[in-house]
C-alpha cells in the first residue's frame, strides 16, 4: 500500500507541502521523497518513480542536479 497525497507537490506554497524538487516549503533541506507527493496512486508500481524522485532530490540538496542520473544509476545497482 502506497500513501499518496499527503504532501502533495507543487510550484507554490498555496496548495502544496513541496517545491518542484520535492523540498518541504516551510522546512528548507527537508526533502519527501515517497508516494505523499503525488496526488493520486496509478495503476503502476511507484518504484521506479520514487527513486527518480530521490535521485533528485538528492542532487539538489548537494547541489549538482547534473549529477541526478549518475545517483539513480548508482542506485539501481
Amino acid at each position: 500500500m502506497h500513501e499518496c497525497g499527503t504532501a502533495r507537490m507543487g510550484d507554490k506554497p498555496k496548495g502544496s507541502v513541496l517545491n518542484p524538487n520535492n523540498e518541504v516549503w516551510d522546512v528548507p533541506g527537508l526533502y519527501v521523497t515517497d508516494g505523499a507527493s503525488f496526488p493520486s496512486i496509478g495503476p503502476h508500481n511507484l518504484t521506479l518513480t520514487i527513486m527518480a524522485l530521490t535521485a533528485r532530490a538528492v542532487a539538489h540538496a548537494t547541489g549538482d542536479l547534473a549529477d541526478a542520473s549518475k545517483v539513480l544509476h548508482q542506485a539501481s545497482k
